[in-house]
């Protein structure tokens, strides 16, 4: 769980609040959790409006991965798009860092509405070479999310 890099190691469903007007459905969430959507190959994209829980459902489904003894890895956008921008292409601590992301089992890619231009291109990269990762879960709120 710590390599995960979540910012909230303790999100878990068990704790998602059901109100009415959120638009989350139990038995979806459950089904998530349990995690079968790794298993079958399914990537995940969570949309919704600036503050209605996207981060932490997606902190909770790092946490029921790795729960479930998957790896997983917590991004924001920018701060990723941050990170590979201060290593040189050739460096062998990049592609160390790469190969990580490539070998984890879910890759989580938080874009908030703070993300980036660069972090959005980012995001399109890593995507386009998330074939070696098992699953990519997307969040993303604002109009600037494709």
């Amino acid at each position: 769980m710590d390599r995960s890099r979540t910012p909230n190691p303790a999100a878990c469903v068990e704790d998602i609040h059901y109100l009415p007007g959120r638009s989350l459905n139990r038995d979806v969430i459950s089904r998530l959790a349990a995690c079968r959507w790794l298993d079958n190959g399914t990537n995940l994209v969570i949309l919704g409006t600036s503050s209605v829980g996207k981060s932490y459902l997606a902190q909770a489904l790092v946490n029921s991965a790795c729960r479930h003894d998957y790896t997983a890895r917590y991004y924001r956008l920018d701060d990723l798009a941050n990170q590979l921008a201060i290593l040189d292409a050739s460096d062998p601590a990049r592609l160390r860092f790469l190969s990580e992301l490539h070998g984890c089992d879910l890759l989580v890619l938080d874009d908030s509405c703070e993300a980036s231009h660069e972090s959005s291109y980012v995001d399109r990269g890593v995507m386009r070479s998330s074939r070696r990762v098992r699953r990519v879960c997307c969040l993303g709120g604002g109009p600037h999310f494709a």
